[in-house]
């Protein structure tokens, strides 16, 4: 039998600390504000690059670092539906 309650996430690593300078709360005016280009590094890589936005969430991934990653959700998935 499974406990019951809410089960609680575990962040592996504090992905804040890495892009200190952005401010990740959401805006409360709506418009450009997530149109700016912001400086952030890479959560696998650490290597710096540009965004044309504003992230949501603190974990950002480069270009390279990203296709990696959704290849390899693509490649699970396709094992689970075989």
């Amino acid at each position: 039998m499974k406990p019951k309650g809410k089960a609680k996430s575990v962040r592996k690593y504090n992905y804040e600390q890495l892009n200190k300078h952005i401010n990740f709360e959401r805006e409360g005016a709506k418009g450009n504000a997530r149109k700016w280009a912001t400086d952030v590094i890479c959560v696998k890589c650490k290597q710096k690059f540009i965004l044309p936005f504003k992230p949501r969430k603190p974990e950002v991934y480069c270009d390279s670092c990203f296709k990696k990653k959704n290849d390899l959700i693509k490649q699970n998935l396709q094992k689970k539906t075989c």
